[in-house]
C-alpha cells in the first residue's frame, strides 16, 4: 500500500478504538441502560427488580418461583396443593409458553386457582383457550407519555402520568393495551356485558383497557399489558411507588409462584406479536450492541482500504468479426493457383447432394430417373435443368483434371437449379 493508504489505515484504526472506548467505558453518567429491559434481577431503569423484591417481602414463605430449567408443568402439583389454589405469576416482556402449559394453565383457573400474567406480548393462543377471551388481542399506541386511571371507586380518583424517559429526555415509544377483533370501538367497564365474566381494572388514555380480569370456572385470570409501570425507574418516585400498591392490591393473598422460565424461548413455545426492531434488540444486549458496531467499522474500514481491485484489469476482448467472405476468397485463390479444378468439383457435388438431402429430405445414394422427378417435384425446379445436372456428373466425374471453361459451364449449370429453387421456393 502507498503512503496515503496506510494514513486511511491510520485514522480509521483510531477512530473504531476512540469509538471503542466511549461505548464500554465506565461513565457513571452512561453506564445505563435505557431500553426496556424488563429483567427480574437487574438494576437499570427498566428492569423489574425492585417490584419483585416488595413482593417477595409482602408474601413471605408464600412467594415461591419456576426456576429456568423448570416449567409450569412440573410446578403444577404445587400449584393444585391445598384448598386454597396458588397464584400463578408471571412479569416480563414476552411470554412464551407450550400449548400443554397454556392448557394447564385453563385448567389451573378453572378448578379455583389465579392465574397472572404482566407482560408486553401474549400468545394469541393463549387468549383463545379462554371462553370470553377469542376476540382479545394485545395492540399498540405510539406516544411519549400515558395517563392511567382505575376503574375501582376507591382507586379511580387517582391519575398516574408514566413517561418514557431516556436519560433527561422523553421519547415516543409503544404502550400495549388489550384490543377487541369484534368490538374495537368498546371500551366500557364490563367488556362482555351479559354475563359480566370480563372486567376491566383500569384504562389508559382514558379509552384503552390495559388491565382485566376473567371469571372463569371458580377462578380468575389477569391480565395486564403494561409491566414497564412497575419497573425500578417508576418505582424510584411515590407515583410509580402508589400504582405499584394499588397493582398489589389485585394479587389475591395466597401462595404464589413466579414463572423465570416462561420469559426464555423454548422448544414448541408459542409468543405473541411484539413491536420491537432488530435494533431494539441489539440495544438490550450491550456484548451484541458493542459487536454490531465493530462489523460496522470493519466493513467501512474494509472498503476503505481493501475495497479496491488489487489485480490487473481484465482486457475486454472484441467480438470477431465476420471473415467467411475473406476465407471463401482465400480458399478460391489456393485452388486456382494450384489448378484443383477438379477437386472443386467434388466439392461442389458433394454440397448439392446435401443440399437435396437436407432440404428435400430425398435419398441420393441411388439416382435414376424416378428419383430425379421426385427432385423436381420437391423443388419446383424444371426436370430437364435436373436431368442436364445428373448428365454433367457422369460426364465429367472420370476426370482427373478440368479445364477452366469446364469448370465454368460446371457452375453455371448447377447455379441454375439453385436460381430456380430461391425463385419458387423463396430464401
Amino acid at each position: 500500500m502507498n503512503t496515503r493508504a496506510w494514513l486511511i489505515l491510520l485514522l480509521l484504526a483510531v477512530g473504531i478504538a476512540t469509538g471503542f472506548y466511549f461505548l464500554t467505558r465506565e461513565d457513571k453518567k452512561t453506564t445505563h441502560n435505557w431500553s426496556r429491559t424488563l429483567h427480574t434481577k437487574n438494576k437499570e431503569p427498566y428492569d423489574i427488580s425492585l417490584f419483585l423484591a416488595a413482593l417477595r417481602k409482602s408474601l413471605g414463605s408464600d412467594f415461591h418461583t419456576i426456576q429456568n430449567n423448570s416449567g409450569l408443568k412440573n410446578a403444577w402439583h404445587s400449584l393444585q396443593d391445598g384448598e386454597t389454589k396458588g397464584t400463578y405469576f408471571f412479569i416480563g416482556d414476552e411470554l412464551y409458553l407450550t400449548d400443554e402449559e397454556m392448557d394447564l394453565l385453563v385448567m389451573h383457573v378453572k378448578s379455583g386457582g389465579t392465574a397472572f400474567i404482566s407482560a408486553s406480548s401474549i400468545p394469541q393462543e393463549l387468549f383463545e383457550k379462554f371462553p370470553g377471551l377469542e376476540t382479545r388481542y394485545l395492540t399498540t399506541i405510539y406516544s411519549d407519555s400515558i395517563e392511567l386511571k382505575f376503574s375501582h371507586a376507591t382507586l379511580k380518583k387517582d391519575t398516574f402520568l408514566f413517561e418514557n424517559k431516556v436519560k433527561d429526555k422523553t421519547q415516543n415509544t409503544y404502550w400495549q393495551y388489550i384490543g377487541d377483533r369484534m368490538e374495537s370501538e368498546n371500551q366500557g367497564q364490563i367488556f362482555n356485558g351479559d354475563d359480566k365474566t370480563l372486567v376491566h381494572i383500569s384504562t389508559i388514555q382514558n379509552v384503552f383497557t390495559d388491565f382485566v380480569y376473567l371469571k372463569f370456572g371458580q377462578g380468575r385470570f389477569y391480565i395486564h399489558s403494561n409491566p414497564v409501570f412497575l419497573a425500578n425507574y417508576y418505582l424510584k418516585r411515590q407515583e410509580g411507588r402508589k400504582y405499584a400498591s394499588y397493582f398489589l392490591k389485585h394479587i389475591p393473598s395466597q401462595p404464589l409462584w413466579l414463572d423465570m422460565s416462561a420469559s426464555f424461548p423454548k422448544p414448541d413455545a408459542k409468543k405473541g406479536y411484539t413491536e420491537k426492531s432488530v435494533f431494539d434488540f441489539l440495544d438490550q444486549n450491550k456484548p451484541l450492541k458493542y459487536a454490531w458496531w465493530i462489523l460496522v467499522a470493519s466493513v467501512l474500514l474494509f472498503l476503505f482500504t481493501g475495497g479496491r481491485r488489487k489485480q490487473r484489469s481484465i482486457p475486454i476482448i472484441q467480438t470477431p468479426s465476420n471473415n467467411s467472405l475473406t476465407l471463401v476468397e482465400s480458399l478460391g485463390y489456393f485452388y486456382f493457383t494450384q489448378n484443383k479444378n477438379a477437386l472443386v468439383f467434388k466439392r461442389e457435388w458433394n454440397q448439392f447432394l446435401n443440399f437435396i438431402r437436407f432440404h428435400l429430405r430425398i435419398n441420393t445414394d441411388m439416382v435414376n430417373e424416378d428419383t430425379m422427378q421426385r427432385i423436381s417435384h420437391k423443388s419446383g425446379v424444371a426436370l430437364n435443368t435436373i436431368q442436364d445436372i445428373f448428365h454433367m456428373y457422369e460426364k465429367y466425374k472420370i476426370f482427373s483434371e478440368l479445364s477452366g471453361n469446364e469448370m465454368i459451364q460446371i457452375n453455371k449449370t448447377i447455379s441454375k437449379f439453385y436460381l430456380e429453387y430461391y425463385n419458387k421456393n423463396g430464401k
